[in-house]
């Protein structure tokens, strides 16, 4: 498989406390990544890195072989990374289909110029938005809600109203913050048919999940931080029977025999 995004020793300090240090993984194309680990481990400050919320004090980020360590957010965006977030950020005042439409802007060429001069071309791509558009909220189950203020909808589906914003922007990869949070069991199991119809698009995910079901049916591979450092790195079979994993998610046990 190729390489999409590696991750080079980066590190990540915050007030002399490192939050994220000296981490190395690659993410391969197509592929589906878990990143799991306890509260505070770093899951959260990695998809910040990536997404350029934050700048690494060391190592580099590689898209594609291309350093992009430097790049801004805007940047990424255009480079085909975009994300969710675990606490929802999507603009609850306005309908679905606006908040659809807003992620596609570093798609659309339409300008001043372009709407008094070739009206005809801006009014075409105006119209092929928003058939991409509806296309991405019929994916998340949302057709037919275009007009629907966003904050009227129910908490599970304005989770996919975020990652169907996230997709408009036509990203390779695409990182999911949390995406199962505050979901009931049938919502969650909606979420793992989603996520299987997005790899099937052609999409890499990289996902940080608290669901232990859903992280490991979905993931081809899984990443495990603890404490800001990379526990260990392998499918879901083998996290599973990891004796460090069982210890940090479960606490260690010396008489039950396990590990």
């Amino acid at each position: 498989m190729q390489s999409l995004l590696q991750l080079d020793n980066v590190t990540v300090s915050f007030g002399g406390v490192t939050a994220v240090a000296a981490m190395s993984f690659e993410i391969n194309q197509g592929e589906i990544v878990g990143l799991i680990g306890p509260n505070g481990s770093g899951k959260t400050t990695v998809l910040n890195i990536i997404s350029k919320i934050y700048t690494p004090d060391r190592g580099r980020l590689l898209l594609k072989g291309k350093d992009i360590t430097g790049y801004r957010t805007h940047q990424i965006t255009s480079h085909g990374i975009a994300r969710t977030f675990q606490n929802l950020r999507i603009f609850k005042n306005i309908t679905c289909l606006d908040n659809v439409l807003i992620g596609q802007h570093t798609l659309l060429k339409n300008n001043m110029f372009s709407i008094f001069f070739r009206p005809v071309k801006s009014r075409r791509e105006e119209r092929d938005a928003r058939n991409r558009a509806l296309e991405l909220l019929k994916l998340v189950g949302l057709e037919n809600q275009e007009n629907v203020l966003a904050q009227s909808l129910p908490y599970g589906a304005q989770r996919r109203l975020e990652i169907a914003r996230a997709l408009s922007a036509n990203p390779e990869l695409l990182l999911l913050d949390e995406p199962n949070a505050g979901m009931n069991p049938i919502e969650s199991q909606s979420l793992i048919h989603l996520i299987e119809k997005i790899r099937a698009m052609g999409k890499t995910i990289l996902i940080i999940e608290h669901n232990m079901k859903l992280i490991m049916s979905v993931s081809d591979r899984i990443v495990v931080l603890n404490s800001g450092n990379k526990l260990m790195e392998g499918t879901p079979a083998e996290v599973q029977a990891s004796c460090e994993v069982q210890e940090i998610y479960l606490g260690s046990d010396e008489e039950d025999g396990l590990c």
